[in-house]
C-alpha cells in the first residue's frame, strides 16, 4: 500500500514538473554546466540563473500562448495551462523579471551585446508566431538555434570566437531542433492531425557536430550528445506506440539524462 502511494505521489510530482515546463529549463542548465566544464570556462551562478529563468519564462509563455490561441490542443500540459492561465502568466512574468535581475548582476558590454542579440531573436520568434499562428515547420529550427545560442553564451563570452564553438552550436542547435520536432509531433497528435516533421536531417547534423567535438577531445559533450541522439532516434521509431504526453516528456528526458550523467562524473571528480 505504501509503495503504491509513494509511486502515485512520485508520478504526480513528475507530471506537475513537466506541466510547469521545469524540465526544459533544467535541460538548458545541465547542458550549459556540461559545456562550461568541458571547455574549461568559468561560469558564475548568476549566468546559470539567467538561463534557467529565461528558458522557463519562454516555455511558460509558449504554453500559455498555445493554450489560449490554439484551443484544439488536448495535451495535459495545455489543459493545465488553460485551467491555470493566471498562475502560468504570473510565473512567466516573474521568471522573466528574475532573469533580468540576475542579468544585471553579470552585465558587461559583451554580455549586453550578446544577450541583446539572443533577446532580439526571441522577440522575432514571438513576432513570427503572432503573424503566422499555424507556423510549425520552421519553428523547431529557430527554437533549437535560440536554445543552443543561450546555452553557449557564457562559454563564448569567456573564450571568445573559437572554431570549436561553431561545431558546438551546430551540434546543440540540431539536437534541440530534433527534440522540439518530436514535441510538435505529440501536440499535433493530440488534436487528431498528426504532423510528422522529419528529424533525420537534424539528427545527422547533430551527429556531425558531436563527432567534431569528439575530435577536439570534448569527450563528455560528445558522449552526452550521441546518447541523446540515440534516445531521440528510438523515440521516433516507436512514436506510434507512445502516448503523446509521454512522448514529449521522454523527448526532454532524452536530453536531460545523457547530459546529467557525465556532468555528475565531472563534478565528483573535479568538484564544484
Amino acid at each position: 500500500m505504501l509503495h503504491t502511494l509513494c509511486k502515485m505521489w512520485f508520478l504526480r510530482a513528475m507530471s506537475l514538473f513537466h506541466d510547469l515546463g521545469l524540465d526544459a529549463a533544467l535541460v538548458a542548465v545541465i547542458w550549459q554546466m556540461l559545456l562550461v566544464r568541458s571547455f574549461g570556462a568559468g561560469c558564475s551562478a548568476p549566468f546559470t540563473a539567467v538561463l534557467f529563468f529565461a528558458v522557463w519564462g519562454i516555455y511558460l509563455g509558449d504554453r500559455l500562448w498555445d493554450a489560449r490561441v490554439r484551443g484544439e490542443l488536448k495535451t495535459r500540459r495545455h489543459r493545465f495551462a488553460r485551467r491555470h492561465g493566471c498562475l502560468i502568466g504570473v510565473l512567466a512574468a516573474t521568471s522573466f523579471l528574475v532573469a533580468i535581475c540576475f542579468a544585471v548582476m553579470v552585465a558587461t558590454p559583451s554580455f549586453c551585446i550578446a544577450g541583446g542579440a539572443v533577446g532580439g531573436l526571441c522577440a522575432g520568434y514571438y513576432a513570427a508566431r503572432f503573424a503566422f499562428p499555424g507556423w510549425e515547420h520552421g519553428r523547431a529550427g529557430i527554437v533549437g538555434g535560440l536554445f543552443a545560442a543561450g546555452t553557449l553564451l557564457p562559454v563564448a563570452l569567456e573564450l571568445g570566437f573559437q572554431f570549436v564553438l561553431c561545431g558546438a552550436l551546430l551540434a546543440m542547435g540540431a539536437l534541440f531542433t530534433a527534440n522540439v520536432r518530436i514535441c510538435i509531433w505529440s501536440e499535433a497528435g493530440s488534436c487528431g492531425a498528426p504532423l510528422r516533421l522529419a528529424i533525420g536531417l537534424p539528427l545527422v547534423a547533430a551527429g556531425v557536430g558531436f563527432a567534431f567535438l569528439a575530435v577536439e577531445a570534448c569527450f563528455p559533450i560528445a558522449l552526452a550528445g550521441f546518447s541523446s541522439i540515440a534516445g531521440l532516434f528510438l523515440l521516433a521509431r516507436n512514436a506510434d506506440t507512445i502516448e503523446g504526453e509521454a512522448l514529449a516528456a521522454r523527448a526532454d528526458a532524452a536530453l536531460l539524462i545523457p547530459a546529467a550523467v557525465p556532468l555528475t562524473v565531472l563534478l565528483l571528480k573535479f568538484g564544484w
